[in-house]
């Protein structure tokens, strides 16, 4: 196990609780409370897309047997509504971004999506550092940002609906 792994791990195992409030076939929310009490909220909601979309608007390679893809949108909030993902105590990000991890682990897994996105404002240097991070870890599950349309959104896309 790397280093990096082990202290995502320890992280989880401080208390984090990630309940599943929704689990639809267009909905999959979380609740996240860290183990100082503080809670965010992530929301996934997912619909199809016609594949000329992807194919033309963005010029994304799918393959020729597909007709629609099923694309997951994701946002945050914490307990307040607030859209920042920033915990109010020190010490406690590593925390949200390792329960953030295995939240889209869970989703990935239950829901094996073709498309999953997100996305920052412009300004938001920290959430874009999170993304990107989150990004990195979803791309080892078989997916790619090679189609990302700009720094701040973040378009993953499965690997096997892609032409080669």
């Amino acid at each position: 196990m790397k280093f990096e792994e082990y202290i995502l791990e320890l992280s989880m195992k401080k208390g984090t609780d990630i309940k599943i409030i929704q689990d639809t076939s267009y909905a999959y929310h979380a609740r996240i409370t860290l183990d100082n009490g503080e809670i965010f909220k992530v929301f996934t909601n997912g619909d199809y897309m016609p594949v000329w979309v992807l194919t033309g608007e963005d010029s994304i390679p799918v393959k020729d047997n597909i007709t629609d893809v099923f694309k997951w949108e994701v946002y945050f909030e914490d307990d307040m509504g607030k859209t920042e993902l920033a915990p109010k105590e020190k010490g406690t990000s590593l925390q949200l971004f390792a329960a953030l991890e295995q939240y889209f682990k869970d989703f990935i897994k239950k829901k094996k999506p073709d498309m999953i996105e997100f996305s920052s404002d412009k300004g938001e240097s920290s959430r874009m550092k999170l993304y990107n991070l989150l990004s990195k870890k979803i791309q080892k599950g078989g997916y790619t940002n090679k189609y990302q349309k700009t720094p701040h959104i973040f378009s993953l896309i499965k690997k096997d609906i892609l032409k080669k």
